[in-house]
């Protein structure tokens, strides 16, 4: 059975962990953390297998009517037209200034 012992380090460094191949490996670990002052966590690894079986159904989705908005008001009898097909204009150029602006590298 192996065994890990987790030690937390410093605020920043987090968890590390110490495998050890028996019980009394473990229990040397676990001893030397807390004579280094630290809380230590002893787990054992258990070994696991995961199956899945996903199958690929057909989704229905039941269509309703939609409602009126109140706010927007009731059903229209003109068509709705399309956009512009124009091409959009490009960005202007502005005024050619490719500073980064003030404060910039500082």
């Amino acid at each position: 059975m192996n065994y890990q012992v987790w030690t937390k380090g410093d605020e920043y460094s987090g968890w590390s962990r110490k495998d050890c191949g028996d019980l009394p490996a473990a229990l040397r670990e676990v001893l030397a953390a807390i004579k280094r002052g630290q809380e230590p966590l002893l787990t054992v690894e258990v070994t696991y297998e995961i199956s899945l079986n996903i199958k690929e159904e057909r989704i229905e989705a039941a269509q309703s009517e939609t409602e009126l908005d109140k706010v927007a008001g009731g059903k229209s009898h003109g068509k709705v037209r399309r956009g512009d097909e124009a091409a959009p204009k490009g960005l202007d150029k502005g005024s050619g200034d490719n500073s980064a602006g003030p404060g910039a590298g500082d």
